[in-house]
């Protein structure tokens, strides 16, 4: 086959979920990059995950299902369903 195969984070964290829009990430890589992603897969936001440990505030988004993915400097990744809502 003909591309490059993607290995998944094994060790993530994100609570709460569902969440007012503050959700807490942790995992095992110290820099990466997240972006949420909506029901239909288009990007909506992004930045980067500067340390194991960080709190992302989605707190101006609508109330909904998001996907958030995780993707390490090495290729990693992780997504997970997240739900924001008063």
């Amino acid at each position: 086959s003909v591309g490059i195969a993607e290995r998944d984070l094994t060790t993530v964290s994100v609570w709460p979920n569902p969440s007012n829009g503050i959700f807490n990430v942790e995992w095992e890589m110290e820099k990466g990059q997240w972006r949420l992603m909506d029901t239909y897969g288009k990007c909506i936001d992004g930045g980067e995950v500067p340390d194991s440990r960080y709190v992302l505030d989605l707190s101006d988004c609508p109330d909904g299902m998001y996907f958030l993915e995780l993707r390490t400097t090495n290729g990693l990744k992780s997504i997970h369903k997240i739900i924001k809502s008063r």
